[in-house]
């Protein structure tokens, strides 16, 4: 077969050490879901040790020759590209940030028989300042461990991955593992499990799968479907392009149907109402595919029987399930607005998170410091006193990542963060991908979390946030190794 398509067709293999990079980076972005979506310390400190060790096998000397080249025998530098990367000047810059907040305490955290209290103490006024308390607390060092784990991977994906094969490989470990995730979630569903994977018992709110909070399930099932859906169509294109009798597209088409049903089951109404946009514009797209595009020369009858068989599985589990139960919290949800009481009470933890960042509007309370100070504010609004269980409430996040940041960080902390973003947007529209369906369909679930952290708080949830930020280095990498 090789002989046959000649050398230009024929699949390299992977540099040994690009192999190894891959396969580290799939056992974290893995591991974190099932390690209770990483909340845990241990998964944390677990991440950051995988981290480094993907760092150090993307900065070792790469000595290409036969079989992994074909232009001959040459050696690949992969530190001058780190140096040459924005996004590792920015992150060491604002983790740096955050470590001159953990050294400058302005509070400490006392205790005793009767509660808990944060003590002013002196420190340096005109820098950055944060919250002194344990570690086992969320706080400038926690905080530390969570992003610099992200920032090292990012950080060697980015210099490591070379090949297509490697970019797609990571994807599709993410929609393997997430439809795997999302199978269990259905099963205890099914059998009424109170405990996650029927052993493990959580103090916390209503679980989905090995993630103990149903908001975050439902982001990050939705992140995942997302990846599937754009496999999907990467998948049908190739396949039409080579007039390929078969195709994985409908096997991923099934992972993304079993990911939508367990987003559904997450109860999430936010998650739901963003998942059924994205299906919608994916439906809308699909039939235009059909009529106009490249889906006018496939195999129709493969195409309507698969289509056909996903309807039927989609009803007959829709049935089972009692799927109609988070379409009426949805309807709920719409119909009362502010007077539901979720979204109300949402909306006033925004108001008082604003008045907080407002007293420190320029270097912010300190990574991790929300938690701690934010009483102070919460006694102005007695509505927050009492949760649905008429139990005093202590916020441990504001349910607004953007308010919370600008109270933990500032404006100063902010602006590397959005410098960040700022360049995977440019880097993005240089590669024109608003010209590329597949990577818009993976895209918008990026852009997708990030307006559901307007209500909510995915991006404290590790798993949520080192799947996004590294699917900003993978969608990227993708369109730069895609052929035009």
């Amino acid at each position: 077969m090789q002989a046959f398509r000649g050398d230009a067709r024929a699949g390299l293999p992977l540099h040994p050490l690009e192999s190894a990079l891959v396969v580290v980076a799939v056992v974290q972005l893995c591991f974190l879901p099932w390690a209770i979506g990483g909340v845990l310390l241990w998964a944390q400190l677990t991440a950051l040790g995988l981290s480094v060790v993907a760092l150090g096998l993307a900065v070792q000397r790469r000595t290409y020759c036969e079989p992994y080249s074909r232009e001959g025998n040459y050696l690949l530098l992969t530190l001058p590209r780190l140096w040459r990367f924005p996004i590792f000047w920015l992150g060491l810059l604002f983790l740096g940030y955050i470590a001159i907040q953990g050294f400058n305490p302005s509070h400490v955290r006392q205790s005793d028989e009767r509660g808990w209290w944060m003590q002013p103490v002196e420190h340096i006024a005109w820098l950055p300042s944060g919250m002194g308390t344990p570690f086992g607390y969320l706080n400038a060092w926690r905080t530390l461990v969570i992003f610099g784990s992200i920032w090292l991977l990012v950080c060697a994906l980015w210099i490591g991955l070379t090949r297509r094969t490697a970019v797609l490989g990571i994807i599709t470990a993410l929609v393997v593992n997430g439809t795997v995730l999302a199978l269990v979630g259905i099963l205890q569903k099914a059998t009424g499990a109170r405990e996650i994977l029927w052993f493990f018992k959580v103090r916390w709110g209503y679980f989905v799968a090995t993630i103990v909070y149903k908001n975050h399930a439902g982001a990050f099932f939705y992140l995942i479907l997302t990846f599937a859906a754009a496999l999907v169509l990467w998948h049908a294109q190739r396949g039409s392009r080579r007039l390929a009798r078969t195709s994985p597209a409908p096997v991923y088409g099934f992972c993304a149907v079993l990911l939508a049903l367990v987003v559904l089951l997450s109860f999430s109404k936010g998650a739901i109402l963003l998942m059924l946009g994205y299906l919608t514009v994916c439906l809308l797209g699909f039939i235009g595919w059909m009529v106009f595009g490249e889906g006018r020369t496939a195999n129709r009858g493969a195409i309507l029987t698969t289509t056909a068989l996903l309807a039927i599985f989609i009803g007959v589990g829709g049935a089972f399930l009692r799927i109609d139960k988070p379409f009426a919290k949805v309807q709920t949800m719409i119909e009362k607005g502010q007077e539901d009481g979720s979204v109300g009470s949402r909306q006033i933890v925004t108001r008082a998170t604003f008045e907080m960042a407002r007293d420190k509007l320029w270097t912010g309370w300190g990574a991790g410091g929300f938690q701690h100070y934010f009483p102070v504010y919460q006694k102005n609004y007695p509505e927050l006193g009492l949760n649905y269980r008429k139990k005093p409430q202590f916020w441990r996040h504001a349910h607004n990542d953007y308010a919370q940041s600008l109270a933990e960080y500032g404006i100063i902390g902010l602006i590397f963060p959005a410098a960040m973003f700022v360049w995977w947007l440019a880097r993005l529209a240089g590669l024109q991908v608003y010209r590329r369906p597949v990577i818009l369909l993976a895209l918008a679930g990026l852009f997708m979390v990030m307006v559901h952290s307007w209500i909510d708080f995915q991006m404290h949830n590790p798993a949520i946030l080192t799947t996004w930020c590294v699917g900003w280095v993978l969608i990227t990498r993708w369109a730069e190794t895609e052929r035009t």
